[in-house]
C-alpha cells in the first residue's frame, strides 16, 4: 500500500467517524435541551461551543449515551444545573 492509498483509507476512516458521531447527535434529547435552552436564554456563543464538546465527545467516546456525555460535561465545568 503506498502513502496516496494510506491517506485515501485514513480520510474515510476519519468521514465516517465524524459521520457517525453527527447522526448520533440527531437522538440526543438532553443534550439538545440543554442547548435549546442555553440558546433561549441568550448564550448562543456558549451553546456552540457545548454543541462542539458533544460531537466531539462523540467521535472520541462512541460508547457513551446522551445522559453520559451530559453529566460529564455538567462535571467537567461545575455547572449547577436543575
Amino acid at each position: 500500500m503506498n502513502e496516496a492509498q494510506v491517506n485515501k483509507m485514513m480520510m474515510a476512516m476519519v468521514e465516517k467517524t465524524c459521520a457517525d458521531g453527527f447522526n448520533r447527535m440527531k437522538n440526543m434529547p438532553v443534550c439538545e435541551r440543554f442547548y435549546n435552552e442555553m440558546v433561549c436564554a441568550g448564550f448562543v456563543e456558549q451553546a456552540k461551543t457545548f454543541k462542539n464538546i458533544v460531537f466531539y465527545t462523540t467521535v472520541l467516546n462512541p460508547e457513551m449515551s446522551d445522559e453520559q456525555i451530559f453529566a460529564k460535561f455538567i462535571a467537567d465545568t461545575g455547572i449547577t444545573y436543575l
